[in-house]
């Protein structure tokens, strides 16, 4: 049998490969919550900073979750829905909170953008 680190290594690359779909919700939900004003500034600062995370701790993850609020049980439901399930695809949460980041990144950053447009004195 070969080594089990490895061979989980393997899954999570070929899962993630295949979970596209997942991150997009994800996305959008941090886009989303992003736009809507619904995040703290200390939240963004903490999503920010896990936006080149493949996985995420256990801490990681409760913020990224705390992020999204009750939208989480909207991801569950499309989860389901898509067939995803702990025993058959264990890495999907994680998928949809890199897209959750990607999701809250890609807003911030247009968001700062504008900012510093509108700041006095800026061209």
């Amino acid at each position: 049998m070969g080594d089990l680190d490895a061979v989980a290594e393997h899954y999570i690359q070929k899962l993630s490969e295949s979970s596209e779909d997942l991150i997009d919700v994800g996305f959008e939900l941090g886009m989303k919550r992003l736009l809507s004003c619904e995040l703290s500034p200390e939240s963004i600062k903490q999503l920010t900073e896990l936006k080149d995370n493949r996985t995420f701790s256990e801490e990681e993850t409760h913020a990224v979750a705390g992020a999204l609020g009750g939208a989480m049980a909207d991801v569950d439901e499309f989860a389901s829905a898509q067939g995803y399930t702990d025993e058959s695809h264990p890495t999907w949460r994680n998928e949809v909170y890199r897209g959750v980041v990607k999701g809250v990144c890609t807003a911030w950053r247009q968001v700062c953008e504008r900012m510093s447009r509108r700041r006095p004195g800026a061209n």
